[in-house]
């Protein structure tokens, strides 16, 4: 039994796509209940299965450069610094840390300050993530229990999120995959911290490569919900080969509750995955 038919689950699906690109978040059956279309989960990074995430070093290394002069480097990022009214709306700081760069400013403070402060303000991001694509049978294997859970795909528009004032609290970032942890300069957390933010929340080894990684980033919030981005939703649940089909009854009525279609996997030729609707 099934609440649509198949020609308005694609109708659906088609609306849902224009709005942007599909994304991939894989759960057990016992994560059902918590999905809402206003909501979403924002997971606390010290809790993931890699112990390297969110781990790279930062050190001084400015001594590679023709620049490696401390005062010279504090004087150049006070021009930046001081007297900036954007700093205080800046994502990247809070009170604590701006207080910290100013005392390292005034000659008060070690660099190593700068970069405690740096790293503390880092863990207090939340990540949530997500993949590329749905049918990629180890994801459903490692996430989703053994092809007994399920998939909830997302329609986002990473553009407009990027831009959408009540989005600014998340950033977005694709994971890079690398068979070396880089480390990151001083130099990189003073006048590029947008961009050693995403090595820092988006890098991994090249083992992980098979997860096509999606991350979403909440700036002040993780281990609960939060209210989800607005130029993002839920437009689909998928369940795996492996599901009961006799608890489809609680995936229908999630699906009727989001106003989203369902999807099963099929087996295709030799290891392919099909999408067929319920």
């Amino acid at each position: 039994m099934t609440t649509y038919t198949t020609e308005e689950m694609r109708t659906a699906r088609k609306i849902r796509r224009n709005f942007g690109v599909s994304r991939y978040k894989f759960m057990s059956l016992n994560h059902l209940g918590a999905l809402s279309a206003g909501q979403i989960y924002i997971s606390d990074p010290e809790k993931f299965n890699d112990p390297y995430d969110l781990k790279i070093e930062i050190e001084n290394l400015t001594d590679r450069s023709p620049f490696d002069n401390e005062v010279v480097l504090r004087e150049a990022f006070a021009k930046l610094f001081v007297g900036n009214p954007e700093i205080s709306n800046f994502w990247y700081y809070d009170e604590e840390f701006i207080a910290t760069l100013q005392e390292w400013i005034d000659g008060h403070a070690h660099y190593r300050l700068v970069i405690d402060g740096f790293k503390r303000r880092s863990k207090e991001f939340g990540v949530s993530c997500f993949s590329q694509d749905w049918d990629v049978p180890l994801l459903w294997s490692h996430y989703a229990d053994s092809h007994r859970g399920i998939c909830v795909e997302y329609q986002v528009h990473p553009m407009k999120m990027s831009y959408n004032p009540e989005d600014l609290h998340f950033g977005q970032h694709y994971v890079r995959y690398t068979t070396e942890l880089p480390t990151l300069c001083l130099s990189e957390i003073l006048f590029s911290p947008h961009q050693v933010l995403s090595s820092l929340l988006a890098t991994k080894h090249a083992d992980w490569s098979y997860e096509k990684e999606w991350r979403l980033v909440h700036y002040t919030a993780k281990g609960k919900m939060v209210s989800a981005p607005k130029t993002m939703e839920i437009s689909a649940i998928i369940v795996g080969l492996g599901f009961d089909m006799t608890r489809m009854v609680e995936v229908v009525s999630k699906a009727t509750e989001l106003n989203i279609p369902v999807y099963k996997i099929n087996r295709q030729m030799g290891y392919d995955l099909k999408l067929e609707p319920y």
